[in-house]
């Protein structure tokens, strides 16, 4: 069947960002996504909620969800108060994409409104823990290259075995050990080629990697036992 597409939106000029939105709603997207402008930065949470409203109107239709990444946008405001006052503004939010290792308050914000919002775990290295704090859901870049993986952790966590997903999440965290040295983004480019699906060369600021690189990456994905560990 048809994969369902969130198309993140997000950019430093509002105006652009909800003409993007107001794009990805024209061509079927299924929702939209977007961070802060990381520049000029929301400082508080009332301008934080009026700029992703302007971003949400662009796309009436669709279910918005906020990216909190405090780790790269720098702005890290209590995530739980933008669902509060967020919810109060921006009609068609149903959540966050919520990427930062503060559990207790990823938990918080799956507890406050269920019915309404859905709390997407992001910190792959981390998913077992998300899972116990209630997660139902997760997005992550890992999940391209080790989906095996972490479908093996949610079903060992579904069924109770929790020495079975902390393996898997082990398992997990040494592959992410592995590639972050030689540069988290292009590296994975070049890992989702490995396994036979090319997504073409990193676009700048991301450089790509050196043939003795590449070659090295490879001979320690190998040691790992990384091309073994993703198959189904």
């Amino acid at each position: 069947g048809r994969v369902p597409v969130i198309v993140q939106v997000g950019c430093e000029s509002l105006r652009q960002a909800k003409e993007l939105a107001a794009a990805a709603q024209a061509a079927g997207a299924d929702a939209i996504s977007a961070i802060t402008p990381v520049y000029f930065k929301p400082d508080s949470i009332t301008t934080l909620v009026d700029s992703m409203a302007v971003i949400a109107s662009g796309a009436p239709e669709l279910p918005f969800y906020y990216y909190h990444i405090p780790s790269v946008t720098g702005v890290n405001l209590n995530p739980l108060d933008f669902l509060r006052f967020g919810g109060a503004k921006i009609e068609n939010l149903r959540g966050l994409k919520f990427t930062s290792p503060s559990i207790h308050d990823y938990q918080a914000c799956v507890e406050f409104d269920p019915e309404r919002f859905e709390i997407m775990w992001g910190v792959d290295e981390m998913l077992l823990s998300g899972l116990v704090a209630g997660g139902t859901a997760a997005v992550g870049s890992t999940y391209n290259f080790s989906a095996a993986i972490y479908h093996r952790l949610i079903a060992a966590y579904q069924r109770g075995d929790l020495d079975a997903a902390r393996r898997h999440q082990s398992v997990a965290q040494t592959i992410v050990r592995t590639f972050v040295p030689f540069g988290p983004r292009a590296a994975q480019k070049l890992m989702m080629e490995m396994i036979g699906i090319d997504c073409g060369p990193p676009r700048l600021p991301i450089t790509p990697m050196p043939t003795l690189a590449i070659n090295q990456l490879r001979k320690e994905l190998e040691a790992i036992g990384f091309f073994d560990a993703i198959l189904l």
